[in-house]
């Protein structure tokens, strides 16, 4: 037996009938959990716009649009800042936290706007860093490791299945879009926070803060890790809910500045030509995608060129 300092190959002794680290499962089911949230939500939204707020179809489906492309630009972002500051499991729970407020603001017309923002916000955090501890279970060469990425996007699979037939029985009326909806929507990832933080035990040292390793004993063989991971050094500690519940509400301070800051800057916006809003998504990407790649690895670099490709 030797010892070594790895985050990683951090993935826990303990596993399950097929022989995947219960860890897995964890993240199985919170990650289910998040995208019923999701897509329950998404299912309502431009019913909510048309019927509870009297948009226009154009207009409802054009805000549907921006929310779904930020969905997609701000893990970028929330990547970034778990590699660098937070850790991946401190971003998942700030995530968590920030999507079921959104579902929650959801249910009060007068937040709409607030809402989405927290859901975006939320989403950066989340989603990127929860897919990475997947393989932070297995060492590199581990065979089980595709599979366990199968196993994983079932879970999403699923959440997304049950969804729209749940948040939407509830909430779709012929003539409005009951809060209930969105309330099952927070009530799922309230049950998706839960269970990741009932499941850390299981997850060893994955996902822990940058600079914080854990000692583990490895077997000589084998891609497996065999050896026990103190509990002590497997969950996070008093301080990182404190730093959670911090980064939570600076960054729901943030949404409502950007809110406010947009009704001013809002109607010069909507003014530009489009060739002028287009050339500056472009250069605000560029700027993005530069910093991120002026902060990785050789490695990493080669995905990020992948990405701007």
């Amino acid at each position: 037996m030797s010892a070594t300092t790895v985050e990683e190959a951090s993935a826990p002794k303990d596993t399950s009938a097929e022989g995947h680290p219960r860890g897995l499962f964890t993240l199985f089911g919170a990650e289910a959990w998040e995208r019923f949230s999701y897509y329950g939500m998404r299912a309502l939204l431009v019913l909510y716009l048309t019927k509870n707020f009297k948009y226009g179809r154009a207009e409802a489906l054009e805000m549907y649009g921006i929310y779904t492309g930020l969905v997609y630009l701000t893990p970028l972002l929330g990547g970034y800042i778990a590699d660098k500051f937070l850790g991946r499991r401190k971003a998942v729970f700030i995530g968590g936290i920030l999507m079921a407020m959104g579902q929650l603001a959801l249910s009060v017309p007068a937040l709409l706007h607030f809402a989405l923002g927290l859901l975006i916000a939320g989403n950066g955090f989340f989603k990127p860093n929860i897919s990475t501890m997947v393989g932070g279970l297995y060492r590199e060469g581990d065979s089980r490791r595709d599979g366990a990425f199968t196993i994983f996007y079932m879970g999403i699979n699923l959440g997304a299945l049950f969804s729209p037939i749940v948040c939407g029985g509830l909430a779709d009326r012929p003539d409005r879009v009951l809060p209930i909806g969105f309330l099952a929507a927070a009530a799922g990832m309230a049950l998706g926070l839960w269970q990741f933080w009932h499941g850390q035990k299981h997850l060893g040292g994955t996902g822990l803060p940058p600079g914080r390793s854990t000692t583990l004993e490895e077997a000589e063989a084998g891609p497996y890790r065999s050896g026990p991971v103190p509990a002590s050094d497997s969950g996070l500690r008093a301080k990182d809910y404190l730093d959670v519940l911090a980064w939570s509400a600076v960054t729901a301070g943030v949404v409502w500045g950007v809110l406010l800051a947009w009704k001013g800057i809002g109607p010069f916006w909507g003014a530009l030509p489009g060739a002028v809003k287009l050339g500056a998504l472009f250069v605000a990407l560029g700027i993005v995608f530069v910093q991120l790649y002026r902060d990785t690895t050789p490695e990493q670099k080669q995905e990020v060129s992948v990405i701007i490709i």
